[in-house]
């Protein structure tokens, strides 16, 4: 936050006029004079105050960007204050660093909060005010950077339930469900159970689907929520995409009322008795637009996407191609300031499976960078088997949790 001011009042100002007005030069020339004074002295001090303001603009500039730098997520053992004064000094051109005045950094813990505070004051050298002997003009300001779980986080759960979500979510079960489905029309199916018997056959014997695995997931960054966080007041939504968007349970902060009804869903949850296909084109913008008019009170929203990045065949419209998730999408997630957060359950390789070898092969190796280039910075986590899915859920809620950004 930028200050300016003089360090001697204006009212010295007044001595050369009053000087000038006892003279004994005529009429017309003590006005001419005085006008001339007058105009000199405006142009001078607009110079100097535009200087100023260039200045203080500079020093503001580096005084924020230091303590982003500084206050990073990475650097738990630095010694955050040295940090910040080394990166505001090296941002300076020579003549700037000469005008600063005073330089403080420090840190401050608070509510689980870890701040970053740096105060500056500078003088406009060369100055009209300084050459005349009325003062100096000193500026200043300060900037502080906060690490740390904010409140009022909203987190949105977007929830792929298109027949993919149905794939087993371990190398156990993708061996069981293989041996299990020998003999159903279609072959035998070890990953890609998409149709309505295999899947009949997966809850028969009951194994882990990757459904089963996301809602765990979600179960658990609520539980660390509720219990290691509840002063934070956060809220949830939850989400359902396939060939629609169906919102399950709308913005709330009542935690129980959410995994109450994230216990209902399932593969094809709300699509009736169609397929259920991943068709972005369609339930993206749908939850986009449900999100534009349901932001938390706090404007901090976080979007929780997890899916496995990959589109359906959709021959009613013109996206009648199995490709990567377009990143248009993307952005209007991300739109009014959203974080993207992506947990991305990974397409394996499903050598023989028809569907595979003649849509996905091709393509696959663009999903991960594809979704990567989709979630906001840091914020694309992996899992390709259950173990993975339930820590990267826990990993994201606390990258999320850790949330770096200028507060003052």
């Amino acid at each position: 936050m930028p200050f300016t001011r003089l360090s001697r009042p204006y009212s010295s100002l007044g001595k050369p006029l009053r000087a000038l007005r006892k003279s004994e030069g005529g009429a017309v020339a003590v006005i001419l004079a005085l006008a001339g004074v007058a105009v000199t002295t405006l142009s001078v001090l607009t110079l100097d105050y535009t200087r100023a303001i260039a200045l203080e603009a500079r020093l503001q500039a580096a005084a924020d960007a230091a303590v982003l730098n500084a206050l990073h997520m990475d650097s738990a053992d630095k010694d955050f204050a040295k940090a910040a004064e080394d990166f505001f000094y090296a941002q300076l051109e020579e003549d700037d660093r000469k005008a600063v005045l005073d330089f403080s950094s420090r840190t401050e813990v608070r509510d689980r909060l870890l701040n970053l505070v740096i105060e500056f004051r500078a003088n406009l050298t060369g100055s009209f005010f300084e050459a005349f002997g009325y003062g100096d003009l000193i500026l200043g300001g300060n900037a502080t950077a906060t690490m740390g779980p904010p409140s009022g986080l909203g987190f949105h759960f977007i929830l792929d339930v298109s027949d993919s979500m149905g794939l087993a979510a371990t190398e156990e079960a993708r061996v069981a469900l293989r041996n299990a489905t020998i003999n159903v029309p279609l072959g035998s199916c070890e990953f890609a159970c998409h149709t309505a018997v295999n899947f009949t056959i997966a809850r028969d014997i009951d194994v882990p689907l990757r459904i089963d695995v996301a809602r765990a997931g979600i179960e658990r960054m609520i539980g660390i929520a509720t219990t290691d966080y509840a002063d934070r007041n956060y809220t949830y939504s939850v989400t359902a995409i396939s060939n629609h968007s169906v919102n399950v349970i709308e913005t709330t902060a009542d935690a129980r009322q959410v995994l109450s009804s994230l216990a209902d869903i399932d593969v094809g949850f709300g699509m009736g008795n169609t397929d259920a296909n991943s068709w972005f084109n369609i339930s993206l913008p749908q939850t986009a637009a449900w999100l534009d008019l349901h932001p938390s009170e706090a404007g901090r929203d976080v979007v929780v996407l997890v899916t496995d990045g990959v589109q359906s065949e959709n021959r009613t419209t013109d996206e009648n191609l199995v490709k990567p998730l377009d990143l248009a999408y993307c952005e209007m997630l991300k739109r009014n300031g959203r974080k993207l957060a992506i947990i991305y359950t990974e397409y394996l390789p499903i050598p023989g499976d028809h569907v595979y070898e003649h849509r996905v092969r091709f393509f696959r190796d663009q999903i991960e960078p594809n979704l990567r280039a989709c979630a906001s910075t840091g914020l694309l986590l992996i899992g390709s088997n259950s173990g993975d899915l339930t820590s990267v859920f826990e990993d994201m809620f606390h990258l999320v949790n850790r949330a770096l950004y200028l507060s003052k």
